[in-house]
C-alpha cells in the first residue's frame, strides 16, 4: 500500500559566486532525507531562486536559505530590490529563514565594486539578527548549515508527530543550576561578601585615610601660620585685657545659647566644629580591625573650623542644610572627608553583616514545565518541605537602616531568578504592590524621618510582592502554594523566587492541579546538596 509522504519545500537563494555553498546545502539535504526522511515518511525538496524571474516569492516555501558574498546575483536594480524586499519580509521568521554572509577573502578587483558594496551595506543591517550568520571558511559554513537545517527538520517532524497525538498538558517541576535545567534540583549559595560591591567599600576606606592623612600635614602648616598672625597672646599688640575680654564674651555666648526659645539668636552665632564622640569611636574601632593606627587627637583635629546653625533646620519638609561650615578650604575638606569615612564604614560594616547573613542561607531555583502538546490554565502548585528547613519571609535577613536604600534595588538579585534562555520569568506578582511617599513626592520633598520610613515601606512591600506564596503547615511539612494563570505547551516558567532554607533539605514533594488535567500530579524529588 502506498505511503503518504509529507514534503517540505526548501528554497535556496545563491548567486553564482557561492556555488560551493549551494553544493554543500544540497549535500546536507540529501543526508537529512536519508537519516530522518525515510523513517518519518517525509522529504525535503529543493528549489533554486531564479534571479532573472522576479515573480517568485519566498512565501511559497516552508524554509528559505540565502547566501551572499560579493553580489546579489543580478545587475538589474529592480530585481535586486525584489530580492531585498523578500528577505526583509522574512527576517521576522527566524524559525524558517536562514541568512548567511561569506567573509572569505575577496579579490582586490571586487573590493571597490558597487555590487560588493551593496552586499556589505545590506549585511550591516541584519548582522545582529538571530537568524543571520557569517563564516570565513567552507567548513564553517557546512557546520552551520548542517546544524541549523537538522534542528529545523527535526522540529518539523516533531510537529507532525504531535499533531497526530491527543491534546493534553504534561506538568512537572525541575531544578535550575548555573542557568541549566536539571532533573534533580540542587541547592546553591550566594557569595555576595566576596563581591566587588563589598571590596570597593573596603578599598574606599584606605583611599579616604590617605586623603585625611595628607590634609593633617597641610592643616598643621596652615594653622601655625594662622595662630602666629591672629592670636593676640602671641603678637606684639596682645595684652592681658584682650584675653579677659574674650573670656567674658565666651561666657555671655554660652548663656545666650541656653536661653529658652533662643533658636533665632543661636542661629546667628557660630561654634567650633567637633566630631561626635560616637562617630570617633566607630572609626577608631573599625581602623583597629584593619590594623590601621592613628593619632586620635591629630586625626580628628579640624583646626579652627566653625559651624553656623541654620534657623530653618527644624522644618519638617525639604532638603534644607542644618548648618554652614566656616573655615579655610583644608579644614572644610578634612571635616567632610572624615564624615565621608564614617558613612563609608557604616555602609561597609552593615553591608558585610547583612550579606554574610544572605550568604549563610541555602537557595533552590525551581521551574514549572509543561512538556505536553497543549496549554493548561488555573494551575495551583503546592511545595512540601520537612518542617524546620524552610526560611519564611519574615525570618529573612533585614538590611540595617544605613544601607536599606542601597539594598532595596538589589533584592531582586538576592531572591528572584534572573532571565535564562528558554525559561520564562514568573509574571503574576501582586499588582501595584509598591506604594510609598518617596515614590509619590520624590526624594527632594521628604524630611529625613519620612524618607527613612518610606524606604522601609518599599523594602517591606517588595518582599511581600516577591514572596507571594501562601504559607501553611500540613502534618510534618511546611507548605508553600502559588498560582499560575496559564502555561503554554513546551514552556518553562520559573518559581516566583528562589526557595530559601535555613538548612539544606533532602527532599521536596509537590502537587500540581490544573483545569485541563483530570488528576492531581503528585511527586517527590530528591535535592542535591550544595558544593560548599
Amino acid at each position: 500500500m502506498p505511503k503518504q509522504i509529507t514534503q517540505f519545500k526548501l528554497l535556496i537563494v545563491t548567486p553564482a559566486d557561492v556555488m560551493d555553498e549551494r553544493n554543500l546545502i544540497q549535500e546536507t539535504v540529501e543526508m537529512l532525507n536519508q537519516m530522518y526522511g525515510m523513517i518519518n515518511n517525509a522529504d525535503i525538496k529543493i528549489q533554486y531562486w531564479a534571479f532573472e524571474h522576479p515573480n517568485q516569492t519566498f512565501a511559497e516555501f516552508d524554509a528559505v536559505i540565502a547566501v551572499f558574498w560579493t553580489q546579489f546575483g543580478t545587475s538589474v536594480e529592480d530585481r535586486i530590490d525584489h530580492v531585498k524586499a523578500e528577505i526583509e519580509a522574512h527576517m521576522a521568521h527566524p524559525e524558517q529563514f536562514f541568512l548567511y554572509f561569506s567573509e572569505r577573502q575577496v579579490s582586490p578587483l571586487q573590493t571597490d565594486s558597487d555590487p560588493y558594496r551593496q552586499v556589505l551595506k545590506f549585511k550591516s543591517k541584519y548582522i545582529k539578527m538571530s537568524n543571520c550568520w557569517t563564516y570565513n571558511t567552507l567548513d564553517t559554513f557546512k557546520r552551520l548549515v548542517s546544524n541549523q537545517l537538522t534542528l529545523y527538520f527535526v522540529a518539523q517532524l516533531n510537529t507532525l508527530q504531535i499533531a497526530s497525538e491527543p491534546k493534553m498538558s504534561a506538568l512537572r517541576i525541575v531544578g535550575v543550576i548555573e542557568d541549566q535545567i536539571i532533573e534533580t534540583p540542587k541547592i546553591f549559595r550566594h557569595r555576595f561578601v566576596q563581591s566587588k560591591f563589598v571590596s570597593n567599600y573596603k578599598q574606599k576606606t584606605f583611599d579616604l585615610l590617605d586623603k585625611i592623612n595628607t590634609l593633617n600635614l597641610l592643616l598643621t602648616d596652615s594653622n601655625l601660620k594662622e595662630i602666629e598672625a591672629s592670636d593676640p597672646s602671641k603678637s606684639e599688640g596682645g595684652s592681658k585685657d584682650d584675653l579677659i575680654e574674650n573670656e567674658i564674651l565666651n561666657k555671655r555666648t554660652h548663656t545666650i545659647r541656653n536661653f529658652p526659645g533662643a533658636n533665632i539668636v543661636k542661629a546667628l552665632m557660630t561654634e567650633p566644629v567637633q566630631i561626635n564622640a560616637k562617630i570617633q569611636e566607630l572609626i577608631i574601632k573599625h581602623l583597629e580591625t584593619i590594623d590601621k593606627k592613628i593619632e586620635v587627637a591629630e586625626f580628628f583635629n579640624v583646626g579652627n573650623l566653625m559651624e553656623r546653625l541654620n534657623p530653618l533646620r527644624g522644618v519638617q519638609y525639604g532638603n534644607i542644610a542644618s548648618s554652614q561650615l566656616i573655615g579655610n578650604a583644608h579644614e572644610k575638606k578634612k571635616y567632610l572627608l572624615i564624615m565621608e569615612l564614617y558613612a563609608n564604614i557604616v555602609v561597609y560594616k552593615q553591608s558585610y553583616a547583612y550579606l554574610s547573613e544572605i550568604d549563610a542561607l541555602f537557595y533552590l531555583q525551581g521551574v514549572l514545565v509543561n512538556e505536553g502538546n497543549d496549554y493548561d490554565e488555573d494551575i495551583d502548585v503546592k511545595l512540601y518541605f520537612d518542617k524546620g528547613y524552610l526560611c519564611k519571609k519574615e525570618n529573612l535577613p533585614v538590611p540595617g537602616e544605613g544601607i536599606l536604600e542601597i539594598m532595596n534595588p538589589s533584592l531582586e538579585l538576592f531572591y528572584k531568578p534572573h532571565q535564562v534562555n528558554g525559561i520564562e520569568l514568573y509574571s503574576e506578582y501582586p499588582e501595584d504592590a509598591i506604594k510609598s511617599k518617596l515614590a509619590f513626592y520624590g526624594d527632594q520633598d521628604l524630611g529625613r524621618k519620612q524618607k527613612s520610613k518610606s524606604i522601609q515601606e518599599i523594602y517591606q512591600q517588595k518582599m511581600e510582592m516577591y514572596f507571594c506564596y501562601e504559607y501553611s503547615q500540613e502534618g510534618e511539612f511546611d507548605v508553600l502554594k502559588y498560582q499560575i494563570t496559564s502555561i503554554k505547551q513546551n514552556t518553562q516558567i520559573a518559581f516566583p523566587t528562589y526557595l530559601v532554607f535555613k538548612r539544606e533539605p533532602r527532599r521536596m514533594k509537590y502537587e500540581i492541579s490544573s483545569k485541563h488535567s483530570p488528576d492531581v500530579i503528585q511527586r517527590e524529588l530528591s535535592i542535591i546538596r550544595s558544593d560548599r
